[in-house]
């Protein structure tokens, strides 16, 4: 079984694609869940280039 801390790599590539898209302007958040976005902004990059989203 997976741990929660575990994802596939779909989900880590979608994560990839929507924090570019999100750095390019090309996806906004409405101001209610803005937070939302500036944490996967902030989130730093695993070894191999996605997104590390234990601390989100």
């Amino acid at each position: 079984m997976n741990s929660p801390d575990d994802y596939d790599s779909a989900t880590a590539q979608q994560l990839l694609s929507a924090w570019k898209a999100m750095r390019e302007g090309k996806l906004t958040f409405l101001p209610s869940l803005k937070h939302h976005g500036d944490e996967l902004l902030a989130a730093p990059f695993t070894a191999v280039g996605l997104v590390d989203t234990k601390g989100i």
